[in-house]
């Protein structure tokens, strides 16, 4: 109803725009002295309403103790516009149906054309292990076991020394690999980080927000974008922690020989540094060059590779990568990184969670609480969310001393 009195009340669905309107429905007043108590809006000069609505009175001023970056250090080093994100702001300015076909160059992604698929072996083996039942559980923060000890034996070809599943590290593909390698390596005060110039710009706005320093070296790139390390070394100082190297090298596409490595791991050594090695495009060698991985000189120096299946087998969204350990000496474990590293992977993996079992969870939960495991009154076994039970254990104090 609608009443359009000078005084008019109404009680149910209404909308009461009188001079002195009283409604306790769902309504609106927008009276002088307008009253609802039901979910109205009130824009009186002196509404009251004991219900849902939204009144027009300005709200009594907050000051808030939390905040976002506001400039700091993610916008001074630009971490807060990523490649990725100027990328898509780009793209959705194309226009796809223009006088003129586009073709995009700026992302390494070929999966998204269908000229490019992954094996479908690979596929087939994913989806059988999936119709397994077996891998549905929460597995350990590092990874599934079975996975781990596949990455390291695929990992131990053409090393001097075998890897096993302790020296792997699963991660949602090779950025959370950079994701955990940089919050540990900033926990040591004033600790610094080198960086390649130029190099992926993912190293430094992790750097940036974990409060990390970052120097960087230059790349000579009439000697195939090999590392200057004399510039490596002039960078250096007590609080440098690690390293970064490319290889092959994004966004330069050298490839770094055998005996250059082999100088790097020195000069880390000298610096008492370990080496981050990113070799996600070490199975895309296309020249005569071979790869070499960094993990040949982790006796010399203590190597964290990473690695990922998302450019050898085209698979981006599949999100599998790894930190690999190449550490024969046991330098990583003295110091306590590998330890570290398992320590953030246990507090940052966050397992999905499908509401699609949630009636399954309820009748379960239903019969526990009703079963012969649970006594006493209905009070002693809450359900809670999905599928937590909670138990007021002083309901049994009565009975058991255990």
């Amino acid at each position: 109803a609608e009443a359009p009195a000078a005084n008019g009340k109404s009680n149910g669905h209404a909308e009461a725009a009188p001079a002195n309107g009283n409604s306790n429905g769902h309504a609106e007043a927008a009276a002088a002295n307008g009253e609802s108590n039901g979910h109205g809006e009130a824009a009186a000069a002196n509404g009251e309403s004991n219900g849902h609505e939204v009144a027009a009175a300005a709200p009594e001023a907050v000051e808030w103790n939390f905040a976002g970056a506001k400039g700091g250090v993610l916008a001074a080093t630009g971490a807060n516009m990523s490649i990725r994100a100027i990328r898509y702001k780009i793209s959705a300015s194309v226009q796809e149906n223009g006088p003129r076909p586009v073709l995009p160059l700026a992302h390494g992604d070929p999966s998204v054309f269908p000229a490019f698929r992954t094996a479908v072996e690979a596929e087939d083996a994913v989806a059988a292990a999936l119709r397994t039942g077996q891998f549905n559980c929460y597995p350990a923060g590092v990874g599934l076991p079975a996975a781990r000890s596949a990455v390291a034996e695929h990992l131990s070809q053409g090393v001097p020394y075998r890897l096993s599943a302790d020296d792997i590290f699963l991660t949602a593909g090779g950025t959370q690999a950079i994701e955990v390698i940089i919050p540990v390596l900033a926990q040591t005060a004033g600790a610094n980080i080198l960086l390649p110039r130029p190099g992926y710009p993912n190293y430094e706005a992790r750097a940036a927000f974990n409060k990390l320093e970052v120097r960087h070296f230059d790349l000579i790139p009439e000697k195939g974008w090999e590392i200057d390390l004399d510039s490596l070394e002039s960078m250096a100082d007590k609080n440098t922690t690690a390293m970064v190297i490319i290889n092959p090298n994004n966004p330069c596409g050298s490839v770094y020989s055998y005996d250059h490595l082999a100088k790097v791991a020195e000069v880390a050594r000298k610096l008492g540094i370990l080496v981050i090695a990113d070799e996600v495009y070490g199975k895309l060698v296309l020249g005569s060059a071979p790869f070499i991985p960094m993990g040949m000189f982790g006796h010399i120096t203590p190597v964290l590779s990473i690695g990922s299946l998302s450019k050898s087998w085209i698979v981006p969204g599949w999100r599998l990568g790894w930190v690999a350990v190449y550490d024969p000496t046991k330098i990583l474990e003295e110091t306590k990184i590998s330890a570290s590293i398992t320590n953030y992977l246990n507090v940052s993996t966050d397992p999905a969670t499908f509401i699609q079992v949630s009636p399954r969870y309820l009748l379960l939960l239903v019969l526990f609480c009703s079963g012969p495991y649970v006594v006493g009154s209905p009070r002693a076994c809450q359900m809670t969310a999905l599928k937590l039970v909670y138990i007021d254990f002083t309901e049994f104090e009565s009975r058991s001393q255990t």
